[in-house]
């Protein structure tokens, strides 16, 4: 995916028309797609900087008016500046002739080459040039505990795995909070609608603004499990196969394949509950319609269960929950009134037959 731009110099990022689209018309996944590549490539950082002043400037000079003959004799300078002869252009290139030569109008005659660095505040681009891949780091690695906690810049803690590791900023920025991560980790992030909370991990990328969840790597697949604990996470795949993010919610985990680049969604291995548990709280429940017992477990923990509402109107229940897991109860329900269950993605199904 990134192999080609390993070797690109200066004007094939400026010709290369993926590029040229991040710059001009920047967004959640192309930003996170460059940000990918100038972390496995770091020593294009400078060049990709530099084609992004060439690609904004080119995008201003377009309105600019300048007479062929004027062209022409700019283009020859910077031809002449970059070290390279000057070649016949076709018809469809003089408007990039304009454009260069608007360039060095613009900046009074120095090379455009040697442009000056400048800031941006557009979301994530700043932080890809400047942030966790090039400024002061902390670097936290749990490699005998089996479990360490850490507290950053925001409040925000993250309990590290054995084995796991994570670069951030020591001081995070005005946009976005950035984290990359190695293993295994929980997350329990500060809120802050303003700055989202994004954490990187073996092509995945995990965006949040406040919750608590757990992202785990698998380390001879290099498979990544993100499960949410509370709150709403935005998972996406760089990946062509995947265009699109997912949402997970409370007691939803997303799963992505690193062979088949396929991300999917379901739900945790043992989900908890969200809320109060209210009724179920009760040592036992005596005559209770078996639909009243689904319904509160569908709110107890987020998660949708389906079934046929009139197949169960005569179902009713004598029965007792105490420290049982969701799993646990639904086999207790489902065997009393001779019924199944089943997962769909990040629903429960029950198969059930007409109570007499």
């Amino acid at each position: 995916m990134f192999e080609k731009y390993a070797t690109y110099g200066l004007e094939d990022f400026v010709q290369d028309g993926e590029f040229i689209r991040w710059v001009k018309y920047p967004d959640l996944e192309n930003n996170l797609f460059w940000s990918l590549l100038l972390e496995t490539y770091p020593f294009q950082q400078e060049t990709v900087h530099q084609a992004r002043q060439v690609v904004l400037k080119l995008q201003e000079a377009s309105h600019i008016s300048l007479g062929d003959d004027d062209a022409r004799e700019i283009w020859n300078t910077l031809q002449h500046s970059i070290n390279k002869p000057v070649r016949v252009l076709p018809l469809w290139e003089r408007t990039w002739i304009k454009m260069a030569a608007a360039i060095i109008v613009l900046i009074g005659g120095l090379s455009v080459w040697q442009l000056r660095k400048e800031e941006t505040n557009l979301l994530a681009i700043s932080k890809i040039m400047y942030g966790v891949l090039s400024g002061d780091l902390t670097v936290v690695s749990n490699s005998e505990a089996d479990s360490l906690a850490i507290t950053l810049p925001d409040n925000s803690r993250i309990t590290l795995a054995r084995g796991a590791r994570i670069r951030y900023k020591t001081s995070f920025g005005d946009s976005v909070r950035e984290v990359y991560l190695t293993g295994e980790a929980f997350f329990e992030v500060a809120r802050d609608p303003q700055k989202p909370f994004v954490v990187y991990t073996n092509k995945l990328i995990t965006r949040v603004l406040g919750t608590s969840f757990r992202i785990k790597t698998d380390a001879e697949t290099n498979n990544v499990a993100v499960s949410v604990r509370t709150g709403k996470v935005l998972v996406k795949a760089l990946s062509v196969d995947q265009p699109v993010g997912l949402i997970l919610l409370p007691n939803q985990k997303a799963n992505f394949k690193t062979d088949s680049k396929i991300l999917s969604r379901t739900l945790v291995d043992e989900p908890v509950p969200i809320r109060a548990e209210g009724e179920l709280q009760l040592p036992a429940f005596r005559n209770i319609p078996v639909a009243e017992l689904f319904d509160n477990l569908e709110k107890v923990y987020g998660i949708p269960i389906q079934f046929d509402r009139d197949l169960l109107t005569g179902c009713r229940l004598t029965t007792s929950f105490r420290n049982e897991s969701l799993f646990q109860r639904l086999d207790i329900l489902c065997e009393a009134i001779n019924a199944t269950y089943r997962i769909e993605e990040t629903k429960i199904v029950i198969e059930a037959h007409r109570c007499l």
